[in-house]
């Protein structure tokens, strides 16, 4: 859920521009109404590009408390604004408090096809897979028919259609949608250089690439990988959350090709980045990254440390996933594993 190109163009925005952006529209909000409730929402989104995470949800919150306030619960207008922070918090990884969102959003837009495909990503990352993907070719089959123009947004299809294949281990429409998102990409972007979605291909061709036996099939996907690693870094900046699931990707392939040292300082980077935020503390990412450190501090044979990495990655997943998950059950199994003897 963290690949889409279609959330928030200001994304890719450079930093400065964003900050200047912040300080304007904070000078010239007034007194609640809708127009100042939906600068709070673009404000929110602004802050989310800098970083600034907590002043971001607290304007979300301003915004959906202020829709309610002005047109009531069941309104289309609140609707959309439970769906717009919905998809905030599952960009810092918050799935339990983004579901909730979406079904609020959900109950009032019973047809839209955008709320359909964000259930979809959320269903996708808690490894519903089937109901996952259906889901999602029923909002594109719905998209199509009605706004056929917005080109853009297929590339978040694609993006969830080659997470469920890569799952499946599906060669054939795996590839398939490599192509078409590769076409999607030249379409678009053809003089744009570096974006989201171009990273994103990059890093669903090395995580193929990644669960080939083959050493050569490795070594590629490893280079795949810091290819989209790098390239989302210039777009991000190193020290974006934005990033974590690219460097962690990257990450596991240097642990497969015992590459330990390099990953570590990879990750290293990225735990203090997410750590630093109590929100996203308690993200899925988050737990992906002490994951990795506890298996390199295991490699190492550095128990106490090995330990300490997977009890802390255990309180990352159960904020937000159940102790019958894959991640929780496997951290556990991991837990339980005793250092070789000498």
């Amino acid at each position: 859920f963290f690949f889409s190109s279609r959330r928030r163009h200001t994304r890719f925005l450079p930093v400065s521009w964003a900050r200047r952006c912040v300080q304007e529209t904070e000078r010239i909000l007034g007194d609640k109404d809708n127009l100042t409730l939906f600068t709070m929402k673009q404000l929110a989104e602004i802050q989310l590009k800098l970083g600034e995470l907590n002043t971001a949800m607290e304007n979300h919150e301003k915004f959906v408390s202020g829709q309610i306030e002005i047109f009531g619960e069941a309104s289309n207008t609140t609707a959309w604004a439970y769906y717009y922070r919905g998809r905030f918090r599952t960009e810092l990884g918050q799935l339990k408090e983004a579901q909730e969102d979406l079904v609020k959003s959900r109950d009032i837009l019973v047809n839209s096809s955008l709320i359909a495909l964000a259930m979809a990503e959320i269903q996708m990352e808690l490894e519903s897979y089937e109901y996952a993907f259906k889901k999602a070719e029923m909002s594109l089959k719905q998209r199509q028919q009605t706004f056929v123009e917005f080109q853009m947004e297929y590339g978040e299809y694609y993006i969830l259609f080659l997470r469920y294949y890569l799952h499946k281990k599906d060669e054939v429409n795996f590839l398939k949608y490599i192509q078409l998102l590769e076409s999607l990409i030249n379409q678009i972007f053809k003089e744009c250089g570096d974006h989201g979605l171009k990273a994103s291909l990059l890093f669903y061709q090395g995580l193929w690439e990644l669960q080939k036996n083959a050493a050569e099939s490795k070594l590629k996907g490893v280079e795949l990988l810091e290819k989209g690693y790098r390239m989302a870094e210039r777009i991000y900046g190193h020290d974006s959350f934005y990033i974590g699931c690219f460097a962690n990707a990257f990450a596991e392939g240097l642990i497969t090709v015992g590459e330990l040292e390099q990953a570590k300082g990879l990750l290293e980077q990225i735990e203090d980045t997410l750590g630093s935020n109590d929100l996203l503390q308690k993200s899925i990412m988050y737990g992906d990254t002490l994951t990795s450190l506890g298996s390199i501090a295991f490699n190492q044979e550095s128990f106490d440390k090995y330990k300490d990495f997977y009890t802390q990655a255990i309180q990352a997943y159960q904020w937000q996933l159940n102790e019958s998950h894959e991640k929780v059950r496997k951290v556990r199994e991991l837990l339980g594993s005793e250092l070789p003897e000498n």
